[in-house]
């Protein structure tokens, strides 16, 4: 420990001496903050170049006035038990209304009489749509302007400001809306990162069994009518949404013989087991992916022999197995402890049987296996429990030569550092890139001299299943079935499920106008949207009518419109074709969208989003992995969609197709990029990972301009991917914490860094991609322009107060640090194209799942483009702009190079020559910027992942020997 380091706990340790200094922080704070200037060039940042009505300026003052009264409050509060120093804030806070309240008063008079002259006109136009907006506009401003002025005059006229007045101006404050919404996230529910470690013990009798399955005790003495239902094969041949009947399902079958010995080996030597509870994917789209768990491995032997001819149950029960068997079976990890997590983490039921002296003598779950009756009687088989061979790769560890502190003290060589306040600046990007840059031409080095024409397998090491070939049927490899019970289908309370709500009003009392639910094998491996269409005839020629005449050019096209254009309502639709529809709404009204699963171990688990009336959304669900056939289908319909307009047939491109395909190309493309970024990262950290249900939205995104809490215009202005679940389960092989967390961490970085990074490939014009922002890129500009990086936690939760952010985020980020988060943010906000605000990252500190979050509070990326615009119009009415598509043919271009990137991803281990890139790839997964298709933030990441003043362990590339009991 250093001597500086000592010091400063000494300076904790007199909390006299750190409350002094604190107060003094504070004052100097808000004595800055609070100054016009400051206000002026904070206005300033978020309308550059743009001549910007009064009333618009005005809202931007109100939000102002409405951040420093609620800091000014947070402090009072701190502060109730010491009165002058309370005293001292108010009469500051004092200070800072009289500054503005003569600005505010000047614009409240300039946009009143802005307000008549848009009204004046709107009437001398005849325009009843405008007339009632601005009626409603002038209404509200009359409504709400006296009340804040009268409070402003009360506080600035009187000697020391009163505390009940700054109290009703923030309430009042907080009911007028000046934006979107706040997308919120339960702190308990982190969006990235592994699922926790909740499993029952396996049951231990078939009276137990039964109840899991949700089906009556059943008495040992069958009665008459049971054996005859038993003796009924037909029901044994019935499919259903788990064992399905698709074209290449039949085929598959045909091509096996329907020879049940033949379909066994099948699924047992071509589909990879993962660890997890109940019926996820279905027989179909285990097919697709090549891997499922137990219930999805049995569900696709059970189509392949019922298609057959073949009668086949489930059989569902309580077993004993080898845990040298489970050890290999779960992922090849070193003790048995992190099999159990991983069949945890999966909601496996399952328990360590140990005996004399603590030591293991078996392993109990519950499992799922198959039976099919053939000559007369039936016969076991077991798919989805079986071994693998494990070859190790390149030992990436020793040829990258990373150590840790190194790192560390190269990015904070030369940086400004202060660990009572908990923020660093200045950091030494320079110094870290190139030793990084030393790393990654090591390791290629490495790869030429000691591996060359080395196949991606040989260098990332290989997973393959110990083949089943023989004549005959393997028995069950169980050392004992404690309980078992025979499944003509599986109950429905195993089948996982996803929901989507469109609702409107009051959080407490939301109306609900379409709802969609689905079981996941009913709807994986589709396209899912949400959409608007015109509510009637008239509404679509309101927005005919708005376009020009003699539209030729997607520069043409309108760049606002008034909310209230026209009305619309909204559709679900899977593959194009409409489901289900409903509701009617304004152009620009905010509704709340509320999706998420179901499973058996924790029911409903939903999340709630703000979206606005007349995006398009592509709703992206991924399971244990993106198919190939999926990103082929998408591919297939912008190959098909370019053939098209390169003919001239461009009359009847549906909004499904022009807009449709482009969002799902991005939202499935996010998920099978993380995929594979997720299993390179795992080889480098010894860890092993699995991907679990996650979900996600990419979409058009409208900007609503607020007057009062009026809604009066709307304006298309980029895309925002929001991943509002992206979840793993995720283990050291060893078992050791903090390579655990860390890697959770890391890929979380990964993960949000491509939020922003796929938008910008698709949208690639002319060679150049465009810059979105996610939390990781508003990080990483952030540190670029020396601004100071917080990390927050409960011990320096003040310094939250020195942060410009807006208050939304500022209240999320207070409550979840004082449940315990820790949580990542940069000084002020950053400009990124069109878009101002800030991003940051709340993490757990046990798990290292995290929320990366940017203003608005998408957990997600956003991308300002103009094609959003044209994307808009296009889901409105196709029809009537399909030439204008044409200007799409670059977009295409770009799409096809990033789905055939995706190809490859999907399909990097069955690769037999050497992945171009292969060094860089492996690089990114630990973190370090390079040149290409995935060049990352360096500091947004390496910050995230070392938590430089979070008290973390640092990056390192060596296991810990702190491991979990």
């Amino acid at each position: 420990m250093t001597n500086h380091t000592i010091q400063l706990d000494n300076i904790r340790a007199q909390r006299g001496i750190l409350a002094l200094i604190t107060y003094g922080l504070v004052l100097c704070m808000l004595f800055v903050f609070y100054s016009p200037s400051a206000l002026a060039m904070r206005y300033a940042m978020g309308q550059q170049g743009h001549e910007v009505a009064y009333t618009d300026q005005l809202m931007t003052q109100l939000e102002v006035l409405k951040d420093n009264t609620e800091k000014a409050l947070y402090y009072v509060n701190k502060y109730a038990d010491m009165p002058a120093q309370r005293a001292q804030v108010l009469t500051i806070y004092r200070q800072s209304l009289k500054a503005m309240r003569a600005q505010l008063s000047t614009l409240a008079a300039l946009s009143h009489k802005e307000i008549h002259e848009q009204l004046a006109e709107a009437m001398a136009e005849q325009d009843q749509a405008a007339m009632t907006l601005n009626k409603r506009i002038l209404a509200a401003y009359e409504a709400h302007w006296p009340v804040i002025a009268d409070n402003l005059k009360r506080q600035t006229q009187t000697e020391r400001a009163n505390l009940a007045d700054a109290q009703a101006l923030e309430r009042y404050l907080s009911n007028i809306q000046f934006g979107r919404s706040h997308h919120q996230y339960d702190n308990d529910q982190l969006p990235f990162g592994p699922l926790p470690n909740v499993a029952h013990r396996p049951a231990d009798s078939i009276q137990a069994l039964q109840a899991r399955l949700g089906i009556a005790p059943q008495s040992l003495a069958m009665s008459a009518l049971q054996r005859a239902e038993s003796q009924d094969l037909s029901a044994y041949l019935a499919l259903n949404v788990d064992t399905a009947r698709t074209a290449e399902l039949e085929q598959l079958a045909a091509s096996l013989n329907s020879d049940p010995v033949q379909i066994y080996q099948y699924v047992y030597n071509h589909i990879e087991y993962v660890p997890a509870f109940g019926s996820i994917q279905g027989a179909d789209y285990t097919r697709q992916t090549q891997r499922g768990n137990a219930f999805d491995q049995a569900s696709l032997m059970i189509s392949l022999l019922r298609l057959s001819g073949v009668p086949a149950r489930y059989v569902y029960g309580s077993v004993e197995v080898d845990p040298e068997q489970v050890k290999n079976w779960v992922g090849g990890v070193a003790v048995i402890e992190a099999a159990q997590n991983l069949l945890g983490q999966g909601g496996v039921p399952n328990v360590i049987i140990k005996g004399a002296e603590d030591s293991v003598v078996s392993y109990g779950l519950e499992h799922v296996w198959v039976e099919f009756y053939q000559d007369g009687q039936w016969h076991a088989a077991d798919p989805s429990f079986k071994q693998y061979e494990y070859s190790e790769g390149v030992d990436l560890k020793a040829a990258l030569q990373l150590d840790g502190r190194s790192l560390t003290d190269s990015l904070l060589d030369g940086a400004e550092q202060n660990e009572i306040e908990g923020w660093v600046k200045h950091l030494n990007r320079g110094g870290l890139e190139s030793k990084l840059q030393s790393a990654k031409l090591q390791l290629e080095n490495a790869l030429e001299q000691s591996f060359p024409g080395a196949t991606v397998q040989e260098v990332l090491g290989e997973k393959v299943i110990l083949q089943q070939n023989g004549v005959v049927l393997p028995t069950l490899p169980y050392h004992t079935i404690r309980a078992s019970q025979a499944l003509k289908h599986i109950p429905d309370n195993l089948r996982h499920k996803f929901k989507y709500e469109l609702q409107s009003g009051a959080s407490g009392l939301p109306q609900t106008h379409i709802r969609l639910e689905k079981s996941l094998p009913e709807i994986l491996g589709y396209q899912t949207a949400l959409s608007f269409t015109p509510a009637t005839r008239a509404d679509s020629e309101l927005l005919r009518n708005y376009l020009p005449s003699d539209l030729s050019d997607v520069s043409q096209l309108p760049k606002t419109f008034p909310y209230g254009l026209a009305n619309v309502k909204a559709e679900i639709s899977i593959s194009g074709n409409t489901v289900v529809s409903g509701g009617n709404f304004a152009i620009g009204d905010e509704l709340q969208a509320s999706m998420g699963f179901w499973s058996p171990r924790f029911g409903w688990e939903l999340s709630a989003s703000p979206l606005i009336a007349g995006e398009y959304h592509g709703i992206g669900i991924d399971a244990h992995g993106v198919s190939r056939e999926i990103m082929g289908d998408v591919k297939n319909q912008f190959i098909r969609l370019k053939e098209r307009l390169e003919s001239g047939q461009t009359s009847n491109i549906s909004r499904h197709e022009a807009v449709g395909s482009f969002l799902q190309a991005g939202i499935y493309t996010y998920f099978a990029s993380t995929q594979a970024q997720n299993v390179i990262a795992s080889v480098v950290d010894e860890m092993v990972t699995y991907r679990q249900p996650s979900y996600g939205t990419f979409s058009t995104n409208l900007s609503v301009s607020y007057r009062f809490g009026v809604p009066f215009r709307v304006e298309p202005i980029g895309f925002t991917m929001d991943v509002d679940q992206l979840s793993n389960n995720t283990e050291s092989s060893t078992n050791c914490w903090d390579t655990w967390h860390t890697f959770n961490k890391h890929i979380g970085g990964i993960s949000s860094y491509l939020e922003n990074r796929i938008p910008e490939i698709l949208l690639t014009k002319g060679g150049n991609t465009g810059q979105g922002v996610s939390a990781i890129a508003a990080l990483n500009i952030a540190s670029n322009l020396g601004q100071k990086i917080y990390t927050l936690t409960q011990s320096n939760l003040d310094s939250l107060q020195q942060v410009t952010i807006d208050s939304q985020a500022r209240s999320e980020i207070l409550i979840a640090v004082q449940a315990g988060k820790t949580v990542l943010l940069h000084e002020r906000p950053v400009q990124v194209g069109t878009w101002h605000g800030s991003g940051y990252v709340i993490y757990d500190q046990d798990s290292g799942a995290g929320a990366y979050k940017i203003s608005g509070g998408a957990n997600g990326g956003f991308l300002s483009d103009d094609a959003a615009g044209t994307l808009t119009w296009l889901g409105f009415v196709a029809g009537a702009i399909s030439t204008v598509a044409l200007s799409f043919l670059f977009y295409v271009a770009a799409i096809i190079t990033v789905l055939l990137l995706v190809d490859l991803l999907l399909d990097y281990r069955a690769i037999d020559h050497r992945c171009a890139g292969l060094g860089g790839l492996i690089m990114l997964a630990v973190g370090v910027s390079i040149a290409g298709i995935f060049a990352a933030p360096l500091m947004g990441i390496v910050l995230m992942y070392t938590g430089l003043l979070a008290g973390n362990a640092p990056l390192t590339v060596a296991n810990s020997s702190i491991c979990r009991n």
